[in-house]
């Protein structure tokens, strides 16, 4: 069974009993569901609770038309985080640039994270990203500094930060253009840096 786009986003009424009880049926009675979404709190919450099940979920965007669509397991990597802002970031709503931001800056961080531990492995020394569980932003952005090849990168970094720390308080989040540079800047750094030569790290 295929269920497009059950539950429109900021829909926290109705997530839980769609989660718990639908689909729990579903499963109760053995019938596969796809589920296809663009809510990444519905997705998230799926996985959290049936979880012990072989739950498997994928990102899919267009960002070429020419080349077609992208898939990208969702597994906590840095694009895939990248993929869960992306739906957010042309809203006027508020509340949902709000959560554009907070998405961003979880991306922004495990990208931060995945340069550092790859250029420290690179340099021969043994690390991985569990040393940086519970490192924010602010703290990354200058650590990476010296890992980083173009002499623009530490400047887009750093206003990154700047864009991005009001979006996890409560006054106005950040206007769309500067989600959507924000956005530009971290595919630039995971194209640099991280794509084309995967490093493997422990998560």
């Amino acid at each position: 069974m295929i269920l497009d786009d059950p539950l429109q986003a900021g829909d926290d009424e109705h997530r839980p009993t769609f989660i718990a009880y639908v689909l729990g049926k579903l499963i109760e009675d053995d019938v596969q569901v796809i589920v296809l979404t663009h809510d990444g709190r519905t997705s998230k919450q799926i996985h959290h609770l049936h979880e012990r099940l072989p739950v498997v979920g994928f990102a899919l965007s267009l960002d070429k038309p020419f080349e077609g669509t992208t898939v990208t397991r969702t597994t906590n990597t840095a694009e895939a985080l990248l993929q869960r802002a992306k739906v957010y970031l042309d809203s006027d709503d508020a509340q949902l640039r709000g959560s554009a931001a907070t998405k961003l800056r979880e991306a922004a961080e495990r990208i931060a994270k995945e340069i550092i531990v790859k250029s420290r492995n690179a340099t021969g020394e043994s690390c991985s990203l569990a040393e940086y569980d519970g490192v924010t932003l602010g703290l990354l952005i200058r650590q990476i500094t010296p890992y980083l090849t173009q002499a623009d990168h530490p400047g887009k970094w750093t206003v990154i930060g700047d864009w991005l720390n009001p979006g996890t308080r409560d006054d106005t989040p950040p206007p769309k253009n500067e989600l959507k540079m924000a956005f530009g800047y971290l595919r630039e750094f995971v194209k640099v840096y991280l794509r084309g030569s995967p490093v493997s790290v422990a998560t």
